[in-house]
């Protein structure tokens, strides 16, 4: 029986063990507040318009970190708010990522000096699509990896309302993308191992 499990775990355990300068040490996904629109509104007065993108952009971020903690494991994988961009371009990390609960990371997590991948969803409205982007710590393109994925490779994916927000009066929304990012991933891995 233990050597099963055992047999059954080593793709697995090999592909955790292999990491280079390549391989990020973990995943650092953008979570949109729609900050900028919550706080045009209320300097506008318009306290309700505030409360409801406020609640929609919500729902899009809880749709976003369900679809990374059940679809995406290749990697850890941490949330940052899309108001802390300018500590995360700086690389300055230290009280800005957070954890599947939204609750700041004080443990184990990728420091200044490592590898690590941020990943972005860009909604562009119903006519264009969506895509995801895809950066290195200083929001560069990295060599071997996709700078994003556009619409018609995410369009293959789970449509439940646990991984997908679209809403109805706003420009907010999110499709579930995490399983084709991670698909990417563990392509890649492959790749360049076996070379």
């Amino acid at each position: 029986m233990k050597i099963k499990i055992l047999l059954a775990l080593l793709p697995l355990l090999a592909l955790m063990a292999y990491r280079s300068p390549d391989f990020p040490k973990a995943i650092v996904v953008v979570l949109n507040s729609q900050s900028s629109k919550i706080a045009y509104y209320n300097k506008k007065g318009d306290i309700d318009k505030a409360t409801a993108i406020r609640k929609d952009a919500e729902q899009s971020m809880l749709c976003t970190i369900n679809d990374f903690t059940d679809n995406f494991s290749v990697y850890p994988v941490y949330y940052v708010m899309d108001t802390n961009l300018t500590p995360l371009r700086e690389r300055k990390l230290q009280g800005i990522l957070l954890d599947k609960d939204r609750n700041v990371v004080n443990g184990k997590k990728p420091d200044s000096t490592d590898f690590y991948m941020i990943v972005k969803y860009v909604y562009k409205g119903e006519s264009v699509g969506s895509e995801m982007m895809i950066w290195g710590p200083n929001f560069e393109k990295v060599k071997k990896y996709p700078e994003s994925l556009p619409e018609n490779i995410l369009k293959d994916r789970d449509l439940s309302e646990r991984y997908n927000f679209t809403s109805k009066n706003f420009n907010i929304s999110y499709k579930a993308c995490a399983e084709v990012l991670e698909e990417k991933f563990r392509s890649k891995i492959k790749r360049d191992r076996y070379k």
